[in-house]
């Protein structure tokens, strides 16, 4: 039997948000990630990294949209609710408002490298085109890309990702 098939396959531009947008700044997956451990204890819970990277890979343009794509996609599992309510009354309703935050086990490529990532996905994001791409590795390093560049994601139902990303 072959390698299985990805679910969906995605083609985004990768972006830069360190410095936010038109002066107004963004809460970082970084600084989520190092503010908030159980956040990060519960992604390597659902993918078996022994560590994640703080920060995530953006893509911007993403095609196709996300949210209906992933639709019937087994993720890897539902975010619980409740992990940024510590942060401000704001960012709390913001991540309420935004809805559940939905995993998902995938492989992102560049070129010839890859490598194993997850990707997530909220009901009601905040653009509709953008795609968050989480690893247990800097992914800019791993597949030697840098803003601007475009990068592809592959995504799997949760059991054939377990599968592929498996030691």
């Amino acid at each position: 039997m072959g390698a299985p098939l990805p679910a969906v396959q995605f083609k985004g531009l990768l972006i830069d948000r360190s410095g936010g947008q038109a002066g107004l700044r963004a809460t970082s997956s970084r600084e989520l990630m190092e503010k908030a451990p159980a956040w990060t204890a519960y992604i390597q819970s659902i993918t078996g990294w022994s560590r994640v990277e703080h920060g995530t890979l953006t893509l911007d343009n993403v095609t196709p949209l996300p949210l209906p794509a992933l639709n019937g996609v087994a993720g890897l599992g539902a975010e619980p609710q409740g992990f940024f309510d510590e942060f401000s009354t704001d960012y709390g309703g913001l991540m309420r408002f935004r809805g559940t935050r939905w995993f998902y086990g995938a492989i992102a490529r560049a070129g010839e490298l890859e490598h194993v990532a997850a990707v997530s996905q909220q009901e009601n994001p905040a653009k509709q085109d953008r795609l968050e791409v989480y690893s247990s590795a800097r992914l800019r390093d791993a597949l030697g890309i840098k803003s601007g560049d475009w990068v592809y994601v592959d995504v799997y139902h949760k059991d054939d990702w377990i599968a592929l990303a498996a030691p």
